[in-house]
């Protein structure tokens, strides 16, 4: 059995070589004879797709099915632990009463633990906005959570798909949760009933975005708040970490969701709605690259993800959220008190809901060709 699952892999991995090795020479041939692109754009295209092709076609990395597994058996010991102290009163970071009920009751949407991960790099001021207003809306509908920055540290583009892949391996050591919702920094929820709860479906939370509207820029659309369930999220292999500059990972998850067939849900627009915070411009992904590793997802997403998953952990610290005002951001000093509309959240403040921060190092991009993009 195990001889025809070999020869099973070394096929499809064989295959997959083939008609990522057709796509190089098509791609070549486009980018070329194409007059939009500089000659040095070209040549970078080119290098881009081949490198990275070859670098996940490294027999090292782990299956999906492997890594899904390894998860999920750590999980369910990491849970008898994590009950046994909520419930005996002994756990030191969760215990309240949402906790205290996401042992005893586990097949309600409210009772299903949540890690809140926000990719974060250099926006202080939104941050400081947003976190009590999550703790605020949380705490109201008793759940049980982690809040999580995860902080990109060095001066590369930013690479977002990196930075909340990290976050959710690393919260795996804190918290046996159920779902992710992955949280854009600038994006403020107006509405107090917006459901942050755990589906059993991936659900996008950021429907109604003053920004766009409020309506869907396209359908497609699952950036912005995201709630994923783990088994689906380790179905998926998690986020890209192909995308260096804002945009398109978000997209490229869409895809590996419609490729398992796993459904999308959306609450009603006129309860989840947002506020986008302004900020500068970001550096984009090149536009053109990014077309067309978007086109070959099907081909790439089990060998570029959580299994290929590369980054260094510079520091990791949790503080409740009493003390989160001596946390500091890129030397960024947050403020020792925030408000939100009519409440106000002091240092003093007896809510001791933990807050884990992360500062990584993603490595630097494969190729320099990040352009100023004005439109994000």
């Amino acid at each position: 059995m195990k001889i025809i699952l070999y020869t099973l892999i070394c096929f499809i991995c064989g295959f997959t070589l083939f008609l990522c090795l057709i796509f190089h020479q098509w791609l070549s041939f486009s980018v070329v004879n194409s007059p939009m692109f500089r000659p040095r754009i070209d040549s970078e295209l080119a290098l881009f797709i081949t490198n990275e092709l070859s670098r996940l076609l490294n027999p090292d990395i782990p299956t999906v099915e492997d890594v899904g597994d390894t998860v999920e058996r750590a999980w369910f010991k990491h849970e008898k632990e994590f009950c046994l102290k909520v419930l005996n009163g002994t756990h030191q970071l969760f215990n309240s009463e949402g906790c205290r009920n996401s042992c005893l009751i586990s097949n309600q949407p409210y009772t299903r633990r949540n890690v809140i991960i926000i990719p974060y790099r250099n926006r202080a001021e939104h941050l400081m906005k947003l976190i009590p207003r999550l703790v605020e809306l949380l705490t109201k509908r008793n759940l049980c959570y982690l809040l999580i920055v995860s902080e990109q540290i060095d001066q590369q583009p930013f690479n977002k798909g990196i930075v909340m892949n990290t976050a959710f391996v690393e919260a795996l050591n804190w918290l046996p949760f159920h779902c992710a919702i992955f949280h854009d920094v600038d994006l403020i929820p107006m509405n107090n009933e917006v459901d942050y709860t755990c589906s059993i479906y991936p659900k996008h939370i950021s429907v109604s975005v003053d920004k766009f509207q409020n309506r869907l820029p396209y359908i497609e659309l699952i950036g912005g708040v995201l709630s994923i369930p783990l088994k689906a999220f380790l179905r998926v292999n998690g986020y890209s970490n192909l995308f260096w500059g804002w945009g398109a990972e978000d997209d490229d998850v869409y895809e590996r969701l419609m490729i398992n067939e796993i459904p999308v849900i959306r609450p009603d627009p006129n309860v989840a709605q947002f506020t986008m915070l302004k900020h500068k411009p970001s550096l984009a992904f090149h536009s053109a690259l990014r077309t067309q590793i978007l086109s070959f997802t099907k081909v790439r997403y089990r060998l570029d993800g959580i299994n290929s998953l590369n980054y260094t952990l510079v520091k990791s610290q949790i503080k409740l959220y009493n003390q989160f005002h001596s946390l500091t951001y890129n030397d960024e000093v947050t403020k020792t008190h925030f408000s939100h509309e009519n409440n106000t959240f002091r240092s003093n403040s007896k809510l001791n809901y933990p807050i884990l921060h992360l500062k990584i190092d993603v490595g630097k991009p494969p190729v320099e060709f990040i352009k100023e993009d004005n439109s994000t």
